[in-house]
């Protein structure tokens, strides 16, 4: 399910969609937006809301083709998400799950309402610059002026609290979303809020703040992840049941764990945080060496094991090497860590 993350909420506040009355999430009463999505991605994005933002709908249609240390993988998302009030339900028509629960993100933003103008404008400075953000230009799109916002190493165009363009790049995969159309104060058909009808929705209970579209660089990266597939990896000795154990059942502060996926020739996980990702992926030798060339790496023994050490596009990379299950495991951590840093982490993971 997506969430609207702590980078998000840093993002609107700059944009001053924080800044309007409570219970109006976004500063237009009705509309609808559309998105072309381009990079490693392909595919359309569609959102309407009405009453400022107290109910949506956003549907995605994506395709992403991601490629890491040569293992291509194809990921299609076709989902359905509907907002009303403080309820929300996340319909993922691929992998077919189904959920829904509340929010209260007025609670976690009352500290921030309640601030003067003045403070306001200090606290999203405070913010941005904990994060190494800034507002770093200004650029027209379908004829609106917005403030180009950069955010570890995403960059969102903001027009009265609505993104009209979204970049974001980590580990070397690009994804662009572009508003296409923007429609204002039109009416929207009720039954556009209806949840996706004909499943059976898990309730997942109350969540700390709600999946709002059109933001979703963050877990825009996290849903370019490797597709799951039915067949399991039959080189690995490793399966993928231990696999997926060792990952759940790992827990990394400052990390939350998105992802975790069986893709036939390959294992893989994703963990995402304010710091950055870490990507893991397990695979056999033969099929690394198919891909990898490890004397591009710097080796050396850690707890008995060997490691590789080395840099890769937009971060750096530890692979571990377990022969008695033929299997390794690579860390991909973007942005960058240094080796001490990175041990720190793998060293979490029993394998």
């Amino acid at each position: 399910m997506k969430k609207i993350t702590f980078l998000t909420i840093i993002m609107l506040m700059v944009s001053g969609l924080w800044a309007q009355p409570k219970y109006q999430h976004y500063t237009i009463k009705s509309g609808y937006i559309e998105y072309k999505v381009t990079g490693n991605s392909s595919g359309t994005k569609k959102m309407w809301w009405d009453n400022y933002g107290n109910m949506s709908r956003t549907e995605s249609n994506v395709v992403t083709v991601t490629k890491i240390f040569g293992m291509t993988n194809e990921t299609k998302e076709e989902r359905i998400y509907v907002t009303k009030k403080n309820q929300f339900w996340d319909a993922n028509l691929v992998e077919k799950v189904y959920q829904t629960g509340i929010y209260d993100i007025e609670e976690n933003l009352a500290f921030y309402q309640n601030m003067t103008e003045a403070e306001k404008r200090a606290f999203e400075k405070q913010m941005l610059d904990q994060y190494g953000g800034s507002i770093v230009g200004k650029e027209t799109i379908l004829g609106y002026e917005c403030d180009i916002v950069s955010v570890m190493g995403a960059k969102s165009w903001v027009y009265k609290g609505f993104v009209l363009k979204t970049e974001a790049s980590i580990m070397g995969i690009t994804i662009v979303e572009t508003a296409i159309k923007f429609d204002q104060n039109i009416a929207v058909p009720a039954s556009k809020f209806e949840p996706y009808p004909g499943v059976q929705y898990e309730d997942i209970g109350k969540v700390e703040v709600p999946g709002m579209a059109p933001v979703t660089a963050t877990t825009e990266v996290t849903s370019s992840t490797p597709a799951p597939t039915k067949t399991s990896a039959p080189a690995i000795k490793c399966s993928y049941s231990t696999f997926e154990s060792i990952i759940k059942g790992t827990k990394l502060g400052g990390y939350k764990m998105v992802n975790v996926k069986d893709n036939t020739s390959n294992y893989s996980a994703m963990f995402v945080g304010f710091t950055g990702a870490l990507t893991i992926m397990g695979t056999s030798k033969s099929e690394l060496s198919k891909n990898t060339d490890l004397s591009l790496f710097e080796s050396f023994n850690h707890n008995g094991k060997s490691h590789y050490y080395g840099t890769v596009p937009d971060g750096t990379a530890i692979i571990v090497s377990y022969p008695e299950k033929d299997l390794y495991v690579m860390y991909i951590f973007n942005p960058a860590k240094s080796q001490d840093d990175m041990l720190e982490i793998t060293d979490k993971f029993g394998f």
